[in-house]
């Protein structure tokens, strides 16, 4: 079914799943570090779209010239990227039960000694995802850069935001 329809893309971030499933319409992301050429250039061999891991777009700023196709990889500008993924819930007792009727995570934050805050959300399976509380994200002479380099796919991911601030953030990327 995803192969009769090209508009259809499927997310993956699991590399062991995606060796057993590689077919057309597939976009790996950024979860896999996909940080050189031959990680890229061998999955676009594979008919596979890439993402940009969030170090080089926002931490390194490295170049991007060792990808070989730009319209096979996608950017994103605007995002809190997963920082962990774990079983582990603060709000679960020993034997892993939930001490509450209905899920606190949603309202839980975590504060590291440095003052950074970290927002938990709760995921399939009862997996626990922590994001940092603020968005990291390109401004729009940036992006207009990476499209002059031939880049033609962005991604913006939103997490809390209302739906004026999601509006305010689509416009500032236009």
């Amino acid at each position: 079914m995803l192969k009769s329809n090209p508009n259809i893309k499927v997310l993956h971030s699991l590399l062991g799943y995606i060796e057993s499933q590689i077919f057309e319409n597939v976009v790996l992301d950024y979860p896999l570090n996909l940080l050189n050429s031959f990680s890229h250039n061998l999955m676009h061999k594979k008919s596979c779209e890439t993402t940009i891991t969030p170090e080089m777009i926002f931490s390194i700023g490295g170049s991007l010239d060792y990808i070989d196709d730009m319209q096979m990889v996608e950017m994103p500008v605007y995002l809190y990227p997963k920082l962990m993924i774990t079983e582990y819930c603060p709000h679960k007792n020993d034997d892993g039960v939930c001490k509450y009727k209905k899920c606190m995570l949603e309202h839980t934050q975590i504060t590291s000694k440095q003052s950074d805050e970290y927002v938990l959300k709760k995921s399939i399976n009862c997996k626990t995802i922590l994001y940092p509380s603020k968005p990291k994200h390109i401004n729009i002479n940036a992006v207009n850069n990476f499209i002059d380099k031939g880049f033609s796919k962005f991604r913006v991911e939103l997490l809390n935001e209302s739906y004026d601030e999601t509006i305010n953030i689509l416009e500032s990327y236009l």
